[in-house]
């Protein structure tokens, strides 16, 4: 599993693909890279803390709800790393985001009834992590689950 790096700030119903490190959101050699290529980067100063959180993409699957309720799945269900938090949601469709296999499939039947559905898993870590902007990289100077 693959964990990619993203500023919890950034981090709402549509975020920015993660980076493998959080070194790699440093740009210009001293300031947070934006959002998006469109935003100016943040200024950092020497001493500054920012807050990561990793994101680890699960995979893809089918899931089958039937007209009971039940429902199978094309592949197991994926199991979060260490200090992440489960999460399901149809591409494309923030509001089918869910915690757990059971809310989706819940809410899911009741906005939409049976029927095959696309769904993408992840995990997200359970805690912020704190780095300090140090020399020009960021180390790591808390410690959490997420580790």
């Amino acid at each position: 599993m693959v964990k990619k790096w993203v500023p919890t700030d950034y981090i709402d119903e549509v975020t920015p693909p993660g980076r493998a490190t959080p070194d790699d959101w440093i740009v210009e050699g001293a300031g947070l890279g934006g959002f998006d290529e469109t935003d100016p980067p943040m200024p950092l100063n020497e001493g500054e803390i920012v807050l990561f959180d990793w994101v680890v993409d699960l995979g893809r699957a089918t899931v089958l709800i039937e007209e009971d309720g039940t429902y199978d799945c094309t592949v197991p269900i994926p199991v979060p790393p260490p200090g992440g938090t489960f999460h399901v949601f149809i591409p494309f469709d923030p509001d089918t985001m869910a915690l757990d296999m059971d809310t989706f499939v819940a809410a899911t039947f009741a906005a939409d009834g049976p029927g095959g559905y696309d769904v993408s898993f992840y995990s997200w870590s359970a805690e912020s992590l704190p780095f300090e902007f140090r020399d020009g990289r960021f180390i790591q100077v808390g410690s959490g689950e997420g580790e």
